[in-house]
Formats: C-alpha cells, structure tokens, sequence
C-alpha cells in the first residue's frame, strides 16, 4: 500500500470537494498527517520523511507566503497542527524536495485565476497539482465579470507555469450523502432555481425570471442573508455555519424542477455541474469549456441556455415534465458513473500508483472517460 504524508487538515467548507478527496487517501492509502509540533525532532522528521512515497500539501500554504497575493487567507481558526504546518512552510518544503519523492498540492479550493506571478513561481517544478485546469479548459477572454476586475487577474498564467501533465483532472466530486439526499424525480415546489453568487448570466436570468406569474422562482434571499449574517460572526462558529448553508443550499436544488448554474464567464467547471444532477434536479446552464470531454452531452444531460428566448425555453421545458425527468435521470446517472466516491477511488489509486513509481504520464478526459497514460 501506498504510503502517503499529509500536510493539511480539514478546514469547513460549503464546497466538500476536498474533504471527499482527502477521504478517499485515508481510505485508500496509508495516509499519515505530519505532526508539525515535532519538527525539531529528528528522529520522527527522518522517519516521516522515509516512511511516505508521496507527500501532499495544501495549496495555502504556498499562498499564505505571497507577500503579493491579492487574496489574502486569515488561518486564526484553522486547526492548530495545520497553522504550524503553514507557518513553518518554508522550512518543510526544502526538506521535501531534499528526499526527491513526488510533491502533490491539494489545489481543489484554488480559484486559479486569482495568483500571482509571486505565487507559481513558488510553486515546485517536480510539483503535481491535484486540480487546477489544463490549457484551453478556461475562457481566456474573460473580461466583464467583477471578480476578474477586483484580482486583476492574468488567467492564463498558471499554464505559463505549470505543464499541462502536471495537472491531475481532479475537479469535483460528490459522496453517498449528496445522492441519496433526494429521494425522488418529482413533487417539486419550484420550477427553477438561480443559486450562488450573482454572476453576471446569473443575475441576468433572475431578473428575467423572478416577476413571471406562471413560473415558481426559488427566492434565494434566504440564503444570501444568512450567508451575510454568518460571515459576520466569529469564525471559530463557521463549521456549523457551513452545514446550515449547505444544507439550505441542497435543499432548494431538491425541491426545484430545474436549477441554472454557470462558470462565470471563465467558462469554468465550478462544483454545481455535477451538484444539480446529484441532487435530481434538470440541469440547465450556460455550459463550461469542453464540457463534452467529461460526458455531458446536450439535451442528453443538461439543457443549454437559449439566452435570446428564455422565458419561451423555460415555459417549453415546464410543459414537457417527461422530457425534465429523463434529462435528470441521465444527469443523475452519469454524476454516479464518473463523479461519485466511488468512481474517483481506482483512478486516484491507478494515477497515485504511477507517480510513486515514476511511471505517470499524464491524466486527461475525454468523452466521458478520465484517460491515465503510462510512461512506456
């Protein structure tokens, strides 16, 4: 088995797309966390260091050290070991890299276009990234959204940086849980829903949508309120904080017909692609780059965006509700068959496998299957 150390803990999130993973090395591997209270300890840093065939860190520990990333991280209330592990970051790393192992980082929060030059150039050349995205999975022409204007954001740089093999295609996931949150395909209170941040595509469909009479919008007020209240509160109640969220958040997919999602215009794959049809509602969307490579295929599992006609679509789609609940049902099936736990488990043990043995080439999708090449 697989001897795997760990320089991370698990910090709350509403995305539980890394704690799945990281699920899945204690499962999988012998997975070890580094105890960064005894780094001074020779004996157990030289037995840690020889112990583990791979070493995995935390994508924070390298951003909390750019001095120019304009995105800061405030670790007051992360767990105590994981706070030592990313101040004492610059003294592990050299160690790291001293016992020539493979170097993965956890990359699966990152929201990729927001570092810096300051930022890649620290990051290892030997380095793996478990997530981030390959070139010409992102709209590079992005330009209007809002978040792009605050960063300032060069998005491509990080391919300048990182090598297309190097990025493992580990985006999203979702667990048992998710799947069985909804029971059924039908008896749904809404027939739409607009959830998360109010991208531009967004926010354009809900105000076309929220005064039409005959269509029932999910008011997502609700959740931007307590998000706002929680977000005030002492951070050290944020775990409980997440679940309450994520659990309004699951249950108002649930309860709708249709959900809308997008990735901004980055064109991105963010986590409610394969959210809303784990949680057996009609995925309707504006898609994200190359979005067949990983399966989804139109009017098969999701429904485009007919931006000119929308209302016309959306009355269309509520007027055929067998045509709603095959589109679902595929979605549904195709998360389980490519997004589910148990899915990720062989190619994660194949493609961990290879690293350890310095035989991995590369890792990619393509129609609807995650290709994992082999040095010859």
């Amino acid at each position: 088995m697989i001897n795997i150390g760990l320089f991370y803990e698990d910090i709350p999130n509403r995305n539980p797309s890394e704690k799945i993973f990281t699920d899945i090395f204690f499962e999988n591997f012998n997975t070890k966390i580094f105890n960064a209270s005894k780094i001074k300890n020779k004996k157990y840093l030289e037995n840690y260091l020889q112990l583990n065939d791979i070493y995995i860190l935390h994508f924070y520990s390298f951003l909390y050290h750019d001095k120019f990333a304009p995105k800061k991280i405030d670790i007051k209330y992360f767990p105590e070991n994981f706070k030592k592990i990313i101040l004492a970051h610059k003294k592990i790393l050299p160690l790291l890299l001293e016992t020539k192992k493979p170097i993965i980082i956890m990359f699966v929060r990152s929201d990729w276009y927001s570092h810096g030059q300051n930022f890649w150039e620290n990051i290892p050349e030997n380095a793996y990234l478990f997530g981030g995205f390959k070139k010409g999975y992102l709209n590079t022409n992005a330009s209007d959204e809002f978040i792009f204007k605050k960063f300032g954001s060069n998005i491509e740089l990080g391919n300048e940086f990182i090598e297309d093999y190097k990025i493992l295609p580990f985006h999203h996931v979702v667990d048992k849980n998710e799947l069985k949150f909804c029971n059924k395909f039908n008896q749904k209170k809404y027939d739409i829903a607009i959830l998360g941040v109010l991208y531009k595509r967004r926010k354009y469909l809900y105000e076309i949508l929220k005064n039409k009479k005959n269509i029932k919008l999910y008011d997502q007020w609700l959740l931007l309120k307590l998000r706002k209240i929680f977000n005030s509160f002492d951070k050290k109640k944020y775990k409980f904080n997440h679940k309450i969220l994520s659990y309004l958040f699951k249950k108002a997919i649930c309860n709708s017909k249709i959900s809308y999602t997008d990735g901004s215009e980055l064109d991105m794959f963010v986590r409610k692609f394969i959210e809303i049809p784990a949680l057996k509602s009609l995925l309707y969307c504006d898609p994200f780059k190359n979005m067949k490579d990983y399966g989804f295929i139109e009017n098969i599992h999701y429904i485009k965006v007919d931006q000119k006609n929308i209302e016309e679509q959306i009355y269309y789609l509520l007027k055929d509700s067998d045509k709603i609940q095959k589109i679902t049902y595929n979605g549904y099936n195709l998360i389980l068959k490519n997004f589910s736990k148990n899915a990720y488990k062989k190619n994660i043990e194949k493609v961990f496998g290879l690293i350890s043995q310095d035989k991995f080439k590369e890792a990619f999708w393509n129609n609807g299957k995650l290709h994992i090449l082999e040095k010859k």
